[in-house]
């Protein structure tokens, strides 16, 4: 029986960069998942394009979008029969899991065809999810506040009704990150190794926070409760919480270490991945580009070559209307009569010419040709007038 992992937070909260990880770990995302670098994102998304078109349509059935979070779900057999599919997709593979911050409210229509999955949850401190949310959207501190908060909320409920819980409280220190992802490893009998251990990035969580700005609220509380949840699953392996990275980050010698590594030798690792990324995107788009223009130099020849033929079949018609008005300039109709009658083919060949000749009424040496439509059908030529 093939096991799910679905990854579960807020946007902007680690959900990309720890499904990045499980990936190199032979967690199974499906075959329509976006890596690609992007400004928002630098490792991108790593999300399933089927999971978050899935997702949009649920909450534009009820009513709302990512940012506009509806007070219920509601969806259609359409959406039902989609989600079916695709989990019988990645029900074929021993282990699959996906990664879309829109399941952290969706998941109850998700849950419905899950009979057995594991939660990971991503927390991030609430003013730097705020602050990134800013940058990447234009949201105000406030609005990416209420966000937060509502996200967390519902993420709070999953776990609270789930058997399996796991944990990636993005802004902690790499020491604590790497026990919970060694704790989920365990449980999913995979084989934690330095080379996905190097993939987490300390670095990117880069915006700075100040509890002083919340304290009192709701979002700093609710944060507080779910690092303790997350801290209390890991028992023994932690002495005590600790805040946020980039709370201490003050408090660092001017060279901070990140675990093993300095945090510049990861910076510079990820702009050298990122750039390798990027170089190889336009190596593609100019091999395509180069097929493009062969195919369309190809296409300019055979239309030069077409052009051509036309051009050497009109001046052959040309040649043969000529001459059919020079015999017919020459000969008396009486004449035409009988040769019409003694050559088989002939006849309606003329006839055809002449047709031609007369819908262009055209002209030669001073005399008008028209069609004797009388003539014609008692199976003469037509009559030749001055």
């Amino acid at each position: 029986m093939s096991r799910c992992l679905v990854v579960l937070g807020m946007h902007r909260s680690g959900t990309s960069c720890v499904t990045r990880m499980l990936h190199h770990l032979g967690v199974y995302l499906g075959e329509n998942y976006c890596t690609e670098p992007m400004a928002s994102n630098l490792i991108g998304h790593w999300e399933a394009r089927d999971v978050v078109a899935i997702n949009d349509e649920i909450l534009s059935q009820s009513g709302g979008t990512w940012q506009n979070v509806p007070a219920s779900l509601a969806w259609n057999t359409d959406c039902e029969n989609r989600m079916s599919r695709l989990l019988a997709q990645f029900a074929a593979r021993p282990l699959f899991g996906w990664k879309d911050p829109r399941t952290t409210i969706t998941f109850p229509a998700w849950q419905r065809h899950l009979p057995d999955y594991a939660l990971l949850a991503c927390v991030r401190h609430p003013w730097a999810v705020a602050q990134s949310l800013a940058v990447r959207d234009g949201l105000d501190l406030e609005e990416g506040l209420r966000l937060w908060t509502i996200y967390n909320q519902h993420l709070l409920r999953h776990v609270a009704t789930a058997k399996h819980v796991f944990w990636f409280p993005y802004d902690q220190s790499q020491a604590v990150v790497h026990a919970h992802l060694q704790r989920l490893c365990e449980h999913l009998q995979l084989r934690w190794n330095c080379e996905t251990a190097a993939l987490f990035n300390p670095y990117l969580c880069h915006n700075r926070v100040d509890d002083r700005e919340l304290v009192g609220t709701e979002a700093l509380s609710l944060y507080e409760k779910l690092v303790n949840m997350s801290r209390a699953s890991l028992g023994a392996q932690t002495d005590a919480w600790t805040p946020p990275i980039s709370v201490i980050s003050d408090s660092l010698p001017d060279k901070p270490l990140l675990g093993e590594q300095n945090i510049a030798v990861s910076r510079e690792q990820t702009l050298h991945e990122v750039l390798r990324q990027v170089n190889a995107a336009q190596q593609m788009q100019t091999r395509r580009m180069q097929a493009l223009e062969r195919a369309a130099a190809a296409s300019l020849e055979r239309m030069a070559a077409l052009e051509e033929r036309l051009t050497r079949s009109i001046e052959y018609s040309t040649k043969i209307e000529q001459r059919l008005f020079d015999l017919q300039s020459r000969m008396p109709s009486t004449v035409i009569r009988r040769w019409l009658g003694r050559i088989p083919g002939l006849r309606p060949a003329y006839h055809v010419l002449r047709r031609a000749s007369a819908t262009g009424s055209a002209r030669r040496k001073g005399r008008t040709i028209e069609i004797n439509e009388e003539a014609e059908s008692q199976g003469g030529p037509a009559e030749l007038c001055a």
